[in-house]
C-alpha cells in the first residue's frame, strides 16, 4: 500500500511524496535549502491504524495462507488453522465456503461463527470510540 510522507522544513515549507507499493523498500528524497523539522507518515490520517498489533500466527499457518489453496483442501486447512488466532474474517469466509461446498457443515458453521464474533468485536470497538 502506498504511504504518503510529508516533510516539514524549518522555513515552514512542506513537501509530500508517496512510497511505491510495488517496491519492497522505498526511498523518498526531499530537497530543500532549509533543515528538516519533521517527517510525518500518513499526514491526512487516511490509513488504518491499529490500537494493538495483530496477533501472531504460526509459521505453518502463514505459509499455508500465502501459498493459496483450493476448496478441496479446506478440511485439511481447517484442521491446521482452527486454533490459530486469525483476525481476518475473509480467511474464515473462504474457508467456510470451501468446507460447505464439500459438505463439512459443522466446520463451515464454526468458520461463519468466527466471522460473526470478529464483526461483533469490531462493532463494540467502534462504539467505544469518541
Amino acid at each position: 500500500m502506498p504511504v504518503p510522507v510529508k516533510a516539514v522544513f524549518m522555513d515552514g515549507s512542506e513537501q509530500t511524496k508517496q512510497t511505491d507499493r510495488n517496491l519492497e523498500t522505498s526511498t523518498l528524497a526531499f530537497t530543500s535549502k532549509a533543515r528538516l523539522k519533521e517527517a510525518v507518515l500518513d499526514p491526512e490520517n487516511k490509513l488504518a491504524m491499529l490500537d494493538k498489533p495483530l496477533s501472531e500466527i504460526s509459521e505453518e499457518a502463514a505459509e499455508m495462507m500465502s501459498l493459496g489453496w483450493s476448496y478441496e483442501d479446506s478440511q485439511d486447512i481447517y484442521e491446521k488453522l482452527k486454533e490459530e488466532n486469525i483476525t481476518n474474517g475473509n480467511i474464515f469466509y473462504r474457508l467456510g465456503m470451501g468446507l460447505y461446498e464439500y459438505e463439512h457443515y459443522p466446520e463451515a458453521f464454526n468458520c461463519f461463527q468466527k466471522i460473526s464474533a470478529l464483526q461483533l468485536a469490531w462493532i463494540i470497538h467502534e462504539s467505544r470510540l469518541p
